[in-house]
């Protein structure tokens, strides 16, 4: 039997999986799979992500409380995870008006709650149907029933001697010594060529092949005793939630493309030379003119 029971003892530094909160888990030390897409790039690129955190936007917000309603209900609720912005405001004048940003009540409300996630409710209840669909799914159930939820995972890099760090959805373990990882996306109401696009778009090779690494490290055990799955949540209703899961070949490649940006970001941080200038051409329909 493995153990990937997450310990809640932690000091920045130590290997292993760990019960962490977000924000703690954001000040470790270590490249996440999102630094290493950026350092396959730039390696440069890491050091800016790192001083200028992206800001969420309000789509990304809605798969940020859905994941919280779905992994830690305990800290899923108005006035919690999020507010509901009101539908109407009572004026100076005691008329009840739509609501309106530009109004200095409604200014008022918005600057009391600027710390908050703010929704209408719509939005709500888009976020709790999704989390009503990932749990009525029967693999979902039983992922969540037999899995450990938000697993932050620390190990050494042993080609670079670099700290890695990755943060796992959900971690469960198999009747045959092997393990699951799971990572919820949050996705509109999308086809399989869709997905592909998505997947190829935004890396999620390098994703899979970084978490897959971490288990393995952690563990002591094969990758092929890791297994990965992707599960999609539309924000769309019915919001038929899909599991997939990289076939071979792909797989390869985002471990190819994970040994690539590391090796990028250990060479620029050993020499201090942290970008290059690249050069380009443009198409042929511009060349041929």
């Amino acid at each position: 039997m493995l153990n990937i029971q997450p310990a809640k003892d932690w000091t920045d530094g130590a290997i292993g999986f760990f019960d962490l909160d977000e924000k703690t888990y954001r000040r470790a030390s270590g490249l996440s799979q999102s630094l290493l897409k950026l350092a396959l790039h730039d390696p440069f690129h890491v050091l800016q992500a790192q001083r200028c955190p992206m800001v969420a936007t309000s789509a990304m917000e809605c798969g940020t409380l859905a994941h919280c309603l779905i992994l830690e209900p305990h800290l899923y609720g108005e006035g919690k995870s999020h507010v509901c912005r009101p539908k109407t405001y009572t004026n100076g004048k005691g008329e009840v008006k739509p609501f309106n940003a530009n109004s200095t009540e409604c200014k008022a409300w918005l600057e009391a709650n600027e710390d908050m996630l703010i929704l209408s409710a719509k939005d709500q209840r888009t976020v709790e149907n999704m989390a009503d669909a990932f749990k009525f799914h029967p693999l979902g159930k039983t992922l969540l029933d037999n899995g450990h939820t938000e697993v932050s995972c620390f190990w050494m890099d042993a080609e670079s001697g670099l700290m890695m760090k990755s943060r796992f959805d959900i971690l469960a373990e198999n009747d045959d010594d092997s393990i699951t990882i799971v990572d919820l996306k949050k996705v509109g109401q999308e086809s399989e060529h869709d997905f592909i696009r998505s997947c190829c778009d935004l890396e999620y090779p390098i994703q899979n092949a970084v978490y897959r690494a971490g288990a393995s490290q952690v563990l002591d055990i094969s990758l092929d005793k890791v297994r990965f799955i992707h599960a999609s949540i539309p924000d769309k209703a019915p919001h038929c939630v899909s599991f997939r899961q990289m076939l071979p070949t792909t797989m390869r490649k985002g471990e190819e493309l994970m040994r690539k940006a590391i090796t990028k970001y250990a060479e620029a941080k050993h020499t201090g030379v942290w970008t290059t200038i690249q050069g380009f051409d443009c198409p042929d329909y511009y060349l041929n003119r």
